[in-house]
């Protein structure tokens, strides 16, 4: 199955993006947001009073240029400035299936203006390191939305932990905006839920 495109709008952990018909069952894709339904754990936290690396949409007031909220899905982004003092940033979630793809949102500042626009993660599947991604920016300072950045088209059927981690000596910016996963609904639970009519 191949993503293409960004999901709707409609938000509910149940979106249906594709559906493969046979005596197995259907494919099902589910969305997890970057923040509804707190499925997504974020690091390093931070005492509080001090400024988390973490920002999203409603805390990073202070910032110098943000993605528009309204072009990213169901309105929320989650972000991160890596320098090497923090040593890791992260976000991990947990999902089922046998498919898994990340979307994050891409900033290319002008080069000059003092904002770092450098992407680059690590992608781990149960521990394993399982790919990576970078972009440079191409200096249009805009935004690019519903980027995939992540496939994972193999992932053997069960329960698994995603962590999507940078690390390095050199800065970078991570604006996760969502991802979505694939699982196999059993045959009797899809002719269950759509009845033929």
């Amino acid at each position: 199955m191949r993503c293409v495109g960004p999901p709707s709008a409609l938000f509910s952990l149940t979106l249906f993006f594709g559906v493969f018909w046979g005596v197995h069952g259907a494919f099902v894709n589910h969305t997890i947001d970057d923040t509804k339904g707190r499925l997504v754990q974020y690091l390093p936290t931070v005492p509080k009073g001090t400024t988390p690396p973490w920002e999203d949409q409603t805390t990073c007031a202070g910032c110098a240029d943000v993605p528009d909220a309204s072009l990213s899905f169901e309105n929320t982004w989650s972000a991160a400035l890596y320098t090497s003092d923090i040593g890791s940033i992260s976000a991990t979630m947990k999902f089922s299936g046998t498919a898994i793809y990340v979307f994050f949102i891409l900033p290319n500042f002008i080069a000059g203006s003092g904002l770092a626009s450098d992407v680059r993660c690590n992608f781990f599947i149960d521990s394993e390191a399982a790919g990576s991604y970078s972009h440079q920016s191409d200096n249009s300072g805009a935004f690019a939305y519903n980027t995939l950045v992540y496939k994972n088209v193999t992932v053997p059927d069960g329960d698994h932990v995603l962590l999507i981690e940078t690390t390095g000596s050199d800065p970078a910016v991570i604006i996760f905006d969502y991802a979505i996963y694939t699982y196999v609904l059993p045959a009797h639970l899809w002719n269950l839920l759509n009845p033929q009519k």
